[in-house]
C-alpha cells in the first residue's frame, strides 16, 4: 500500500512538474493560442491554413475533402497534413453543432501542447516498471520527454509528426504485455492490446507515417519476443506462434481498417500514384552524425560535430546523457575493468530482456532510416543497405516509397537506446559504491536537465503572428476599399500559378511563402477555394488540368465542366513577373510544361481578355468570366 501510495505521489509531482515546464516553454502560446504560430512559414503556414480552413468551408462541401485548396477537384483531408484523427470529428462538430473554426489555431497550439505535456506521463509510466531509483524515474521522465527529435517539428509546423505520445504509449502496451505475460500463466493482457490497438489506429489517422513505425515497432517486437519465448523452451512453441500470430492480426487489423478508411474516403485515390518520387533522397535519410551533432542552443555540445548544416528531416540527436554515459562505458570497459558490469548481467531480468527486444527493434529502425543506399565521402561510396526491411518490401511493391521520409523511423531507435543507456545506467547507481562512478552519474542527469532547458529556452522563444487572423494590408484590405463582392466568384487564380503537389517534374512550381500565405489568408477570410494547390499527392490529371489553362488555347473541358458559371478572380502579382527566377523558390523550372505555364501566365489576362477590377503596388485583380468563355465555347 505505501509503494502504491508512493508511485501516486511520485506521479502528481510530476504532474505538476510538467505542467509547469510546460507553462514555461509555451506560456505566449498559452496565453494567446489564435493569435500566436509555433511556424507561420513553409509546411507550418500550410498546416495552420488547412486545418482551419477546412473547419470552416462550406457545410455543403461536406467533410472528406478539403474543398478550398486545389479548386475545382479540392485535396483529401490526408494529404494536408491536417490530422484527419482530430480534424474530422471536430469538422462534423462544425457542421452539425457550432462552428469553432475560427479558432482553429488555437486549437491546433493547445492540441500540440496537450500532446507533449502528456508524453512525460507515459514515459513515466515506463520507467516506473523497468527503473527502481525514484531519482532517476522523475528526472528521466521530466527531461527526456523535452529532448527528443519529434519535438523539433513543432518548429517545423509538423504537428502531428511532433506527437511522441503514440510511440512512447505504444512502448508501454508492448511492455505491460510483455510482463503480464510472465505474471500472469502466460496470458496477454486484453486491456493492454485494445490500447495498443486504439493508440496505433489514432496514431496513423493523426499522420499516415505512423501506420509504419508503430507497425514496425509492434511486427519485429513481436517476432523477436516469440523467437525468444521458443528459444527459452521449445517445448513452448504453440505458445510463440500463438503470440505471433495475435500482433500480426493487430497490425492486419490497423493496417486494414486505415486504408479502407484513404480508400473511402478518398474519391481520387486511383488517380493518385502508386510510387512517390524522392524515396531514399538523401536529404530524407538519417544521416550517421547526426547522432552526435548538436543543436545551435545547446549549452553543452559532445566533443564531436558534422560541421555542415543538417536537414531537418536527417536530424536524431541522442542527447548528452546517453552519448556522454557511452563514453563513460567505454572507459570503465577498457580503463577500469573492475568496475564494469557486463552487459549480459544488467540485462539478465525480464525487464533486461524486454529492453534487449526493444534495443533490436531500434537497430532496425536505424537501419531502414539510414534507406537503401547510403552514400559516404561525396557519393564516392556506397553502402547498399541490405538489413533494411523495406529495401526487400520495395522489391514487392512500390507503395513503400510513399514513406520517403525514412529518417523518422528512427524515432524508435532514439526511445530504445535512451531507454537502454538509462537502464543501464540506473543500474550502476543502484550497484556500483565508487564515487567516481556516482559522481558522474550525477554529471549525467545534470546533463539531462540542461538539455532539457535548452529546450524549454528554445521554445519559449517560439511565437510567431498568425497570419490568417491578421488584416494584410494586401489583398484583403484593397478588395473591401473597392467594396469588392467576392461572393460572386467562384474562386481565385493566382498569377504566377502554384503547385507543390503532384511531385512529378515538369509539374511543380514552388512559389515563395509569403505569395501563399497571401492567398491562404484571402481563402480563409472570405471562404472562396483557389486554384493553386500546396498538397501531397496530388493527382497528376488535376495538375494537367489546371496547367491547361496556360498551356492550350483553352482549358480542358472536363476542367471547365468542373466549374460553375460564376466569374473567377485572378490575384496578379507585378512584382514577380519583373524577376521571375527570383520569385520562385528553386527559380523557373526549366522542365515542360512547367516552364511554359510560368512565362505564359504572364499573359493570360489578355488570352481570356479578363476584365481589370483594380490594382495596387503589387497586384492587380482582374475578373475572369468563366460563363463567357463557355458560350463562346458552344458557339
Amino acid at each position: 500500500m505505501k509503494k502504491e501510495l508512493s508511485t501516486k505521489s511520485l506521479f502528481w509531482f510530476l504532474f505538476l512538474a510538467q505542467l509547469v515546464i510546460t507553462l514555461i516553454a509555451f506560456n505566449k502560446v498559452i496565453l494567446y493560442p489564435n493569435s500566436t504560430m509555433f511556424q507561420n512559414l513553409w509546411d507550418g503556414a500550410r498546416n495552420y491554413f488547412s486545418f482551419q480552413t477546412y473547419l470552416g468551408q462550406p457545410i455543403e462541401d461536406g467533410w472528406k475533402y478539403f474543398s478550398l485548396m486545389g479548386y475545382p477537384y479540392g485535396t483529401n483531408v490526408f494529404y494536408v497534413d491536417n490530422t484527419p484523427a482530430i480534424a474530422i470529428p471536430l469538422r462534423w462538430f462544425c457542421m452539425y453543432i457550432y462552428d469553432i473554426s475560427p479558432y482553429g489555431v488555437a486549437i491546433t497550439n493547445y492540441t500540440s501542447i496537450f500532446f507533449q505535456f502528456i508524453s512525460a506521463l507515459i514515459l513515466f509510466k515506463i520507467l516506473n516498471r523497468l527503473l527502481e531509483s525514484k531519482l532517476f524515474i522523475i528526472i528521466i521522465s521530466l527531461t527526456f520527454a523535452w529532448i527528443h527529435p519529434q519535438i523539433l517539428r513543432l518548429g517545423n509546423g509538423h504537428f502531428n509528426l511532433a506527437s511522441t505520445w503514440t510511440i512512447l504509449l505504444s512502448i508501454y502496451c508492448l511492455l505491460s504485455v510483455y510482463s503480464g505475460y510472465y505474471k500472469n500463466n502466460k496470458i496477454l493482457s486484453k486491456k493492454h492490446l485494445i490500447i495498443l490497438v486504439c493508440t496505433f489506429w489514432f496514431a496513423a489517422m493523426m499522420h499516415l507515417y505512423y501506420l509504419l513505425i508503430i507497425g514496425i515497432l509492434i511486427s519485429f517486437f513481436a517476432l523477436i519476443w516469440s523467437i525468444q519465448i521458443y528459444y527459452d523452451n521449445k517445448d513452448e512453441w504453440k505458445e510463440s506462434i500463438r503470440t505471433l500470430i495475435i500482433f500480426a492480426g493487430i497490425c492486419l487489423i490497423v493496417l486494414s481498417i486505415v486504408l479502407l478508411s484513404v480508400h473511402w474516403i478518398d474519391g481520387y485515390y486511383s488517380l493518385r500514384s502508386a510510387e512517390a518520387t524522392g524515396y531514399d533522397n538523401k536529404t530524407w535519410k538519417l544521416r550517421f552524425q547526426s547522432l552526435f551533432s548538436h543543436e545551435h542552443f545547446h549549452s553543452i555540445s559532445f566533443p564531436l560535430k558534422w560541421s555542415k548544416e543538417l536537414h531537418y528531416e536527417s536530424k536524431g540527436y541522442l542527447g548528452n546523457f546517453t552519448l556522454y554515459a557511452f563514453l563513460g562505458l567505454l572507459f570503465l570497459r577498457f580503463a577500469k575493468q573492475k568496475y564494469f558490469i557486463p552487459l549480459k548481467e544488467i540485462f539478465s531480468s525480464r525487464k533486461g530482456q524486454f529492453l534487449r527486444i526493444l534495443f533490436i527493434v531500434g537497430i532496425i529502425s536505424f537501419s531502414i532510416s539510414l534507406g537503401e543506399v547510403y552514400s559516404i565521402d561525396k557519393d564516392h561510396y556506397r553502402f547498399y543497405n541490405y538489413t533494411n526491411p523495406m529495401y526487400w518490401l520495395h522489391h514487392i511493391s512500390d507503395t513503400v516509397t510513399h514513406f520517403r521520409c525514412v529518417s523518422r523511423f528512427f524515432w524508435i531507435g532514439f526511445w530504445a537506446w535512451n531507454i537502454a543507456m538509462v537502464f543501464i545506467i540506473e543500474h550502476y547507481w543502484r550497484n556500483s559504491s565508487e564515487k567516481f562512478i556516482r559522481y558522474g552519474i550525477c554529471v549525467l542527469l545534470i546533463f539531462a536537465i540542461v538539455d532539457m532547458r535548452d529546450f524549454v529556452k528554445f521554445y519559449n522563444n517560439i511565437h510567431l503572428k498568425n497570419y490568417l487572423n491578421t488584416e494584410l494590408h494586401d489583398p484583403h484590405i484593397a478588395l473591401e476599399n473597392k467594396k469588392i463582392d467576392l461572393s460572386k466568384y467562384q474562386a481565385t487564380l493566382p498569377i504566377p500559378y502554384f503547385n507543390e503537389s503532384c511531385e512529378v517534374k515538369g509539374y511543380i512550381l514552388n512559389g515563395p511563402t509569403y505569395y501563399h500565405k497571401q492567398i491562404f489568408s484571402l481563402t480563409n477570410k472570405y471562404k472562396i477555394p483557389t486554384i493553386g494547390v500546396q498538397s501531397g499527392r496530388y493527382p497528376l490529371k488535376h495538375t494537367k488540368e489546371a496547367f491547361s489553362i496556360f498551356t492550350d488555347d483553352l482549358p480542358s473541358k472536363s476542367f471547365l465542366n468542373k466549374l460553375s458559371d460564376k466569374p473567377i478572380l485572378v490575384v496578379y502579382h507585378k512584382k514577380a513577373h519583373w524577376n521571375l527566377e527570383k520569385f520562385f523558390v528553386w527559380g523557373v523550372p526549366k522542365e515542360e510544361p512547367a516552364r511554359t505555364v510560368v512565362f505564359k501566365g504572364q499573359h493570360l489576362p489578355g488570352k481570356y481578355k479578363m476584365d481589370t477590377l483594380f490594382q495596387t503596388k503589387e497586384h492587380i485583380y482582374f475578373s475572369w468570366d468563366i460563363k463567357a468563355l463557355k458560350d463562346k465555347i458552344k458557339h
